[in-house]
């Protein structure tokens, strides 16, 4: 299952799968090597853990500050004491409902470190040589205000959104601000990982479940019909499960 579903991969993956070679002999024998052979798979997965959590955590901190990174962890934990064959699909997922691209995060991740060098590495810039890039990027910014609606097209300069990308406050002020996005992100957190952790949902229905923000993708228009089918899938679940 971690192999198939893609949570170790490479040597990882190749070791895991060899585990049941070294689990030979009588009972007596086997059994402690059965012992060894899970918990070598639950390290394996625990370093895919970290891995995963490498890239994840400093943009949830990017997106928060540190004690948003502290509710993202324990929501991890609190899986990790429940289904931890299931902690890699809620670090993905958790991360996708946490990090909600607002105009905010959206200014850092056009204007991070990570991407300028993945930039220079793409188009094969040398500083050294004089080489530049300049940016131009085309936006959809939108914003709700005193019950109004405002979204309209602009292109942003790089130091434009530096300064947007230091404005988390605009979402203290503007409270109805991106409020669909987090309104998912904290039914995900009560809802989706509360069933999994209390033990309403287990195997393979959980692991949906978790996954479920994965085909939450595209723009606003695209993407609020595909929470509502969340929704929908959780309470269908929820409901195979009681039955």
């Amino acid at each position: 299952g971690a192999v198939c579903d893609g949570r170790l991969a490479g040597a990882a993956a190749e070791e895991a799968l060899r585990l049941p070679e070294a689990v030979t002999g009588f009972r007596g024998v086997r059994y402690p090597k059965e012992d060894a052979a899970y918990a070598r798979l639950s390290a394996l997965l625990g370093e895919v853990a970290m891995r995963m959590l490498a890239p994840r955590l400093p943009e949830i901190v990017a997106w928060g500050g540190p004690a948003y990174a502290e509710r993202y962890l324990s929501a991890i934990d609190r899986v990790r004491g429940a289904a931890p064959a299931l902690i890699p699909a809620a670090i993905h997922n958790l991360h996708r409902t946490m990090a909600i691209k607002d105009e905010v995060f959206v200014a850092h991740q056009l204007t991070s470190a990570k991407k300028y060098a993945r930039d220079r590495e793409r188009f094969g810039i040398d500083p050294s040589r004089g080489d530049r890039i300049g940016y131009v990027h085309l936006n959809r910014p939108a914003f709700d205000v005193m019950g109004r609606h405002l979204e309209w097209d602009m292109e942003t300069r790089d130091w434009q959104l530096r300064l947007i990308r230091r404005a988390r406050f605009l979402r203290r002020l503007m409270p109805a601000w991106h409020r669909r996005e987090r309104a998912f992100r904290d039914w995900y957190e009560a809802e989706v990982l509360g069933a999994v952790c209390d033990g309403r949902l287990a195997g393979a229905a959980a692991e949906e479940a978790l996954r479920l923000p994965e085909s939450v993708t595209g723009f606003r228009a695209v993407r609020y019909p595909k929470e509502d089918g969340a929704y929908a899938r959780l309470s269908v679940l929820l409901g195979e499960a009681e039955s």
